[in-house]
Parts: structure tokens; C-alpha cells; sequence
């Protein structure tokens, strides 16, 4: 089983691609097998799996290539290692 957690932010806002980068970096060091990537509004993974494309935040959890669950949300660390414990199951 191999997971896979993507963070999206848009290109145009720093602020919440640095809120989206501490966040996944969070959550990696939580689980240590976990692998983290980065996008921003034109990553393929994005536009294949959410119904709303546009809206950021968004993290993404990928389980072998297909996607588990994903949020549109600014959460603290705690509810995003949260989110990420109970869609990971």
C-alpha cells in the first residue's frame, strides 16, 4: 500500500503555498513513509480528481495511484494530521 499526499496552493499566492508546504512537511514527519509533492493549479492529479479545481487549499491522499479522499480547507497542523490519520485508515 502506498500512499501519496499532494498539497495545492495557487501559483499566485505565496502565502498559502508556505501554509500548504508546513503543512505537508507536518504531516510527513508524523508518518515517515509517507511521500509528499507540492503543486499549484495546473497539476494534472488536481484537475483529474476534484470536482472543484479552483478552490485552494487542497490536499489530496492517493492510495496506489487512485485518489482516497481530498479537502478544500485551511485547517491548524493538528486537524490536518487529523484529517490525514482517519482517510489514511
Amino acid at each position: 500500500m502506498s500512499h501519496k499526499l499532494y498539497g495545492f496552493s495557487h501559483s499566485s499566492n505565496p502565502v498559502i503555498s508556505q501554509y500548504v508546504e508546513e503543512q505537508l512537511k507536518a504531516v510527513a514527519e508524523y508518518d515517515s513513509d509517507l511521500v509528499t509533492e507540492q503543486g499549484n493549479e495546473d497539476h494534472a492529479i488536481l484537475n483529474k480528481h476534484s470536482t472543484t479545481p479552483d478552490r485552494f487549499p487542497c490536499f489530496m491522499l492517493l492510495k496506489n495511484g487512485a485518489c482516497k479522499n481530498y479537502i478544500h480547507s485551511k485547517m491548524s497542523t493538528e486537524q490536518t494530521i487529523n484529517w490525514y490519520k482517519t482517510k489514511r485508515g
